[in-house]
Formats: structure tokens, C-alpha cells, sequence
């Protein structure tokens, strides 16, 4: 990666505003409660929620990304910015750079994670195994609708807001530096799976350099949708 750049949008574009990037954070934690908070509260109703859980969660996921995508929609078109100011240009050769930074911000994440276990006696959470007792046999139609959602759906909303709105609006107001740092806090936080933090942390770093490094929002959500894209379908095939 290289040092922080300039990463302002082009000339005569208006970049983002806390103010903008805090209705768009309200907008998401209002449809992150009503979205995930109403399918709890519906798999308590029936008898047997077991049945009801996998496709209800997955629907979930679908409905949760497509309103925020369209929630952020909403909050861009009544500012004065522009999908251009949050990094969404037309990609450049400059992508092929992805090839190698790829490869080094997943083996980097791992190796954070790895070392910070080892370090602290090597203590992991069985969150992993529940999930995988919970979603056994999972009907293919639902994984695939899950792989979606987690694959692409949910890093295009994310980088939207963290790489885009939140990014952009922090380094107008107080630089780069802190943009970087602030974002990747707040996307490891966020995640809340408190063992994983490391990894998150060093994941949110390396999505951040990418967004200065090319300029644009394509650099981190190609790494998003890969780094998913491995996790959905590893998980996934093990299931179905």
C-alpha cells in the first residue's frame, strides 16, 4: 500500500458532511432494529421456530441490505454530494494493483488474529459451531439466497457508508489520518464478535488504505466481496 494521499472528490464536487453521514448511521441503526429486532420477535409466535429460523434470518439479510442501500440513496440524493464524492467513479487500470493487495490485507487479518489467539492462550468463541449446528442442512435455494446477501448485498451497503459516506465526511472535517483511524474502530466494533476484533480491525485498516490508495470505493469493496465470497461459500458448502 502506499502512504495517505489525497483522496478529496474531483473538483466542483461537494464531499460528504458529518451531518450527512450521521442521518445515513441513524437511518441504518433505525432498519438494523426494525428489520433484525421484528424477525426475533417472530420466531418466538410459532411452536416449532426451528423450521422458521434459517429462512426467516436469511430473508432478513436480504431486506436489511436492500433498505439501507436504499435508505443511503435517499440520504445522497437530498444532499449536496453525489455518488462521485463517495468514491463510486469509473474504475481505472489502477485495479490490477488489487491482485497482490488482496492476497497481503487477508493473510495480514489472518495472521493478526492468529497471533493475538496464541497470545491470549488461544481462547476462541464456539459461535462458529453453533451457527453450524443451527443451520445443518440448509435448503439450497436459501443458501444461495444467503450467498447473495452476504457476498455482495451487505459489503456494497458497508463500503457505501463506512468507505464512503463516513470516510469521506471524517477526512473533510479532520483529515485522513483520523478517517482512517475512526473508520476502522467503528467497523470492527460494529461486527460485534468481540474475539474476532483483531481480525476485523486489521480487515477495516487494509479497506481503508485501499480507498486512498485507489482513489475510489472499487478497491475496498472488491476486497469486502472477496474476502465474503470465501467465507459464505466455505461455510456453505459444508452445510447444504
Amino acid at each position: 500500500m502506499t502512504s495517505p494521499v489525497d483522496v478529496a472528490p474531483a473538483v466542483g464536487e461537494q464531499p460528504p458532511s458529518l451531518k450527512l453521514a450521521g442521518r445515513a448511521a441513524l437511518w441504518i441503526i433505525a432498519i438494523t432494529v426494525l428489520v433484525f429486532g421484528g424477525t426475533l420477535a417472530l420466531l418466538f409466535i410459532p411452536e416449532n421456530p426451528d423450521q422458521l429460523a434459517v429462512p426467516s434470518i436469511v430473508l432478513a439479510v436480504i431486506v436489511h441490505a436492500v433498505l439501507v442501500l436504499v435508505a443511503l440513496r435517499h440520504v445522497v440524493r437530498r444532499s449536496n454530494s453525489s455518488w462521485r464524492s463517495l468514491g463510486l467513479v469509473r474504475p481505472s487500470w489502477r485495479l490490477l494493483h488489487l491482485l497482490w493487495q488482496v492476497p497481503v490485507v487477508i493473510l495480514a487479518a489472518l495472521t493478526v488474529q492468529l497471533v493475538t489467539s496464541l497470545l491470549t492462550g488461544g481462547a476462541n468463541d464456539d459461535a462458529g459451531g453453533s451457527m453450524g449446528d443451527f443451520a445443518v442442512g440448509i435448503h439450497p435455494t436459501f443458501a444461495i439466497l444467503a450467498f447473495v446477501a452476504i457476498a455482495v448485498l451487505t459489503p456494497l451497503w458497508e463500503e457505501m457508508f463506512f468507505r464512503g459516506l463516513l470516510f469521506g465526511s471524517i477526512r473533510g472535517k479532520w483529515g485522513v489520518v483520523l478517517a482512517i483511524v475512526i473508520t476502522t474502530a467503528l467497523f470492527s466494533v460494529v461486527h460485534a464478535v468481540l474475539v474476532l476484533v483483531p481480525y476485523f480491525f486489521t480487515l477495516g485498516l487494509g479497506l481503508a488504505l485501499l480507498r486512498i490508495f485507489h482513489r475510489n470505493l472499487w478497491g475496498p469493496l472488491v476486497l469486502h466481496v472477496t474476502i465474503n465470497s470465501i467465507a459464505s461459500a466455505t461455510i456453505l458448502t459444508a452445510l447444504i
